[in-house]
């Protein structure tokens, strides 16, 4: 059975853009669906995307799912770190997990409360 890993937080916003990029670690494959509440915003890679004015996201809920595969043949570790940065805060989200099996693959979910 596939893992899965979650993890809730808040971000702090300010009045100015928020941007968001997802990292895959060690190096390994894996791609990503981001909902702003129940909108799908971008899926795939996401690098410096523009989510929206602070102003505007206050009160809303991120929504981030990244699979990774364990890629690797001398380690099953996988980890990804999400980074929000709004030109005043960067805040950098590290997650991390071992597959049981090669090449098997770990669901990270996590959910932000922009406040």
């Amino acid at each position: 059975m596939r893992k899965k890993i979650t993890f809730d937080t808040q971000f702090l916003v300010s009045t100015n853009d928020i941007f968001l990029t997802i990292v895959i670690g060690n190096p390994n494959p894996g791609s990503s669906i981001v909902r702003l509440g129940e909108d799908v915003i971008i899926e795939g890679i996401v690098k410096n995307f523009k989510i929206g004015n602070g102003r505007s996201l206050k009160g809303k809920k991120l929504i981030i799912l990244t699979t990774v595969q364990d890629f690797l043949i001398n380690s099953n570790l996988t980890s990804v770190t999400f980074v929000l940065d709004d030109g005043v805060t960067t805040k950098k989200y590290f997650l991390d997990g071992t597959v049981d099996v090669d090449k098997d693959k770990i669901d990270y979910k996590i959910n932000i409360d922009l406040k």
